[in-house]
């Protein structure tokens, strides 16, 4: 949304995507994926976050004003239809709307499978205005931005994701027991 949450609480969502080609990759377990995100301001696991978690970094740089609270959506990995190369499309993920395909596929997965996790998707709607405030996709894969070759695949750089921020614009039909992008 447009209005910046700047203090308290907020409630990030994650989703955890993997590739078709990466079925058979060792990928982080939920667990660990939840220590990185939310281990709290001072609580450093030497192995996963020893320089302070998610939460932790913008405690800090809040100068302790936003504690973000991430929710690792409950049905783990994502597995997705097509190949990492395929949604990053020669360009890293960038500029293509191949990833964009993955995301959407990611909540299509979501939207059928609400019926039967009863998962609460209110608290990620700070201020009520129907849509998510803040959602994570992590994917499997080495991010494109290490450069050099895929030590599974032999991808080149340009045919991985590329991690970034961007933000989904909603669809206008957006409503809150459902999912849209």
């Amino acid at each position: 949304t447009t209005d910046a949450i700047v203090d308290g609480e907020l409630h990030n969502l994650i989703v955890l995507l993997r590739f078709s080609d990466h079925k058979d990759r060792a990928l982080p377990s939920i667990a660990d994926i939840d220590i990185l995100f939310n281990s709290p301001p001072g609580e450093f696991q030497s192995d996963i976050t020893p320089t302070g978690s998610v939460q932790h970094v913008f405690y800090q740089s809040s100068y302790g004003r936003l504690t973000i609270k991430s929710t690792i959506y409950p049905a783990g990995w994502i597995d997705l239809s097509n190949t990492e190369s395929h949604y990053a499309s020669g360009k890293k993920g960038l500029s293509s709307s191949r990833l964009h395909e993955a995301l959407l596929e990611s909540l299509a997965a979501i939207n059928t499978n609400m019926a039967t996790t009863k998962f609460d998707f209110d608290k990620f709607d700070r201020n009520k205005d129907g849509i998510i405030d803040s959602i994570t996709f992590l994917h499997s894969g080495y991010g494109a931005e290490f450069g050099g070759i895929d030590c599974h695949t032999s991808s080149i750089y340009e045919n991985r994701i590329w991690s970034h921020k961007w933000f989904i614009k909603p669809n206008p039909g957006f409503v809150t027991s459902r999912i849209s992008g």
